[in-house]
């Protein structure tokens, strides 16, 4: 767990979400971003301690504490909840936001690449999969190893640039070797 890019992404948002699951495990973030808990218990108690958050800083943020039977929220992979999602070209900035494009069966997603940096492992590079669970909103698993290193809600503000942006990836690219007559 890293414990510094979940605190930024946290102290951003003023709130705190710890969750605990069925299966005892935890997961904490700013509930747009989450991640899993690894060798220590968090508590309302004890997070700000952990985090090193001070106290001005602490009176001006929220802490959500709750048990969850949401399937979506696990470490390990659910073949039968999980679609891969495919990364469209680079990541673009956007209302001041780094975000990848996602594709997969339904269509395009974008999520905020600020939420990626608490699960990098290694090499940096990931895997996304779709996460449904009946009447709950989709949520991005993000694998940098065999099991999930966060969980990540879509980028919703991005439906007045959707439209754009599937009109540009049906472009055929433009052939650079006509202009300036090489064939290579």
């Amino acid at each position: 767990m890293k414990v510094q890019a979940i605190k930024k992404i946290c102290v951003a948002a003023k709130k705190i979400y710890i969750l605990n699951t069925e299966d005892r495990q935890q997961w904490v973030g700013d509930g747009a971003g989450m991640y899993p808990v690894e060798n220590i218990y968090l508590n309302k108690s004890n997070i700000f301690t952990i985090f090193d958050i001070e106290e001005k800083q602490a009176e001006k943020m929220m802490v959500y504490c709750m048990e969850t039977d949401d399937r979506r929220i696990d470490i390990h992979p659910n073949q039968d909840a999980e679609m891969l999602l495919e990364q469209v070209g680079y990541p673009f900035f956007y209302a001041g936001n780094l975000l990848y494009a996602l594709t997969g069966p339904d269509g395009i997603i974008m999520i905020n690449s600020a939420y990626l940096k608490p699960a990098e492992r290694g090499d940096g590079k990931f895997e996304f999969y779709l996460r449904r669970d009946e009447g709950r909103i989709p949520c991005v698993a993000v694998y940098a190893d065999m099991l999930a290193g966060a969980l990540i809600t879509p980028f919703r503000d991005v439906l007045p640039i959707q439209a754009e942006f599937r009109k540009l990836c049906a472009q055929p690219a433009y052939d650079l070797a006509e202009e300036d007559g090489h064939d290579d």
